[in-house]
């Protein structure tokens, strides 16, 4: 059996981008940047393309999301629903700061696959 691994970054705007990491089993999506309406469009496409490859597991890194805003948790949503649709097990990661707020007060942190973030211990870095 050949392992198939693919990596891409995508900048949809200068305030947003989007690295995804595929497998065999698993996708890793990290974004950066202001995740809003500038990006809806481009993030929706990369989300239908890895979704193609049918991964077991995905993984959303938000530890370098700046900004979210109704758009950006609209497109978490509707990758929950993927999950539940194709059935691939999503994980939500690192979301600090003004996301993690945004997740709390809209009540998606309790819809939301959302792990808890590492407790500091003021020795690790962000990555």
């Amino acid at each position: 059996m050949v392992a198939v691994h693919v990596s891409e970054q995508r900048q949809f705007s200068r305030f947003c981008s989007v690295s995804i990491d595929c497998d065999a089993d698993a996708a890793l999506i990290r974004l950066e940047g202001e995740f809003d309406l500038s990006c809806e469009d481009g993030l929706r496409a990369e989300i239908a393309r890895m979704t193609a490859w049918q991964p077991n597991a995905v993984v959303v890194d938000l530890v370098d999301v700046t900004f979210i805003d109704s758009r950006g948790l609209r497109m978490l949503l509707e990758l929950g629903a993927a999950a539940r649709r194709d059935g691939f097990e999503l994980t939500l990661v690192r979301a600090d700061g003004q996301v993690r707020s945004s997740l709390n007060i809209t009540g998606l942190d309790l819809l939301l696959p959302l792990a808890e973030p590492l407790r500091a211990t003021g020795t690790e870095s962000r990555r």
